[in-house]
């Protein structure tokens, strides 16, 4: 059972539930009128201001509390919900009138996109960084916001204060952008004690304002680089900075092995990344590339996880996503070594060898 909206004029509250048990079905026998004794509202509340944009996420039973906070956002709210089919959809009609935009997903394709509700919060976020917050109903077990990854390429404007999310088995771990520092974050488990009397610690505590899953910071958005130190006992221990890319200028083949068996059937896998005249990695870049193979071993396919794509696995191109592409090459048989050339307008080659024993 979820509170689904809140109707101030009528003093009444409005709440959405499925007939799973024998409570919700004496719940659901009831008529209008008739009193019940009612135990709530439970859970963890948490403030939304009526000026921000919010994505509101939710999925099957946890899709109503998001309800009633488009209520609150004055139609500048996107909700993404998700359901099992289109015959369990519900309150569609109530997120219109309060959301500039609703976006479904459903398990079998039925209604809207098919698959789960992240593969389109990925997508909105990506292309819109301007949301102030967002909330994750209960049927939507995960968590989204910007990870620290492989760029730091965004399109936003300079200043959006963007969460920025670190995942480190590191007792605390402190953020740093263009050499400032957002301050040290640590988990609140293991939380250590007092020793020897009140007031003293062994180690100087670090305010823990965060559960035990990932460290969050709240950083306002500028280009260049971003790095995160990890830290063991008050000694920096691990660092991982990434720099926002320049324009694309180099490819980069590259394969985890370089000696396969001649045997007709082992496969080359050869990962594709786009770089910029620096060596950082290029997120932003969609470029064309061509593929070619020469020596043992043939082109059995290419690939570059868009799920939207629709160019040939078969063919020798293969446009590049989020600064990627995957090529798989097949030995003939014959022993010796194979050139894989890849190519592309305006960013040269990169060949990757190959020896087949």
């Amino acid at each position: 059972v979820c509170s689904c909206q809140e109707d101030q004029p009528e003093d009444t509250l409005s709440i959405a539930f499925e007939v799973r048990g024998e409570g919700t079905a004496w719940l659901a026998r009831r008529p209008v009128g008739h009193s019940v004794d009612v135990l709530g509202l439970l859970g963890n509340g948490f403030d939304i201001r009526p000026e921000g944009r919010y994505l509101l996420v939710g999925g099957g039973i946890g899709v109503p509390p998001m309800r009633g906070c488009a209520q609150y956002t004055g139609g500048r709210s996107t909700a993404i919900l998700g359901f099992r089919s289109k015959d369990r959809a519900i309150l569609l009609d109530r997120f219109e009138e309060d959301c500039i935009d609703i976006q479904i997903a459903t398990d079998d394709g039925s209604l809207g996109y098919h698959g789960f509700v992240d593969a389109l919060v990925r997508q909105e976020l990506e292309k819109d960084h301007r949301y102030q917050g967002w909330f994750a109903g209960a049927g939507i077990a995960y968590g989204y916001s910007w990870i620290l990854g492989r760029h730091w390429n965004l399109e936003a404007e300079e200043g959006t204060i963007l969460p920025v999310l670190c995942y480190t088995n590191c007792e605390s771990a402190e953020l740093f952008l263009n050499g400032k520092s957002y301050g040290k974050k640590a988990y609140a488990y293991p939380a250590y004690g007092m020793t020897q009397r009140y007031g003293h610690f062994d180690k100087t505590p670090i305010p823990l304002n965060t559960g035990d899953l990932f460290l969050s910071w709240d950083v306002p958005y500028e280009p260049g680089c971003i790095e995160v130190v990890g830290y063991r006992n008050g000694q920096a221990s691990a660092r991982y900075s990434v720099r926002t890319a320049g324009e694309p200028a180099l490819i980069r083949g590259e394969s985890y092995c370089s000696e396969l068996k001649a045997d007709g059937r082992q496969v080359g896998q050869i990962e594709v990344s786009i770089l910029d005249r620096d060596g950082n990695f290029c997120y932003q870049a969609d470029t064309e590339l061509t593929v070619k193979v020469e020596g043992m071993a043939r082109l059995l396919g290419v690939d570059n996880g868009n799920p939207a794509n629709t160019q040939s696995m078969r063919g020798s191109k293969i446009r590049a996503f989020h600064g990627r592409a995957f090529v798989v090459v097949q030995s003939d048989a014959r022993s010796g070594e194979c050139q894989v050339r890849v190519t592309a307008k305006g960013l040269g080659e990169s060949i990757v060898r190959l020896t087949f024993v």
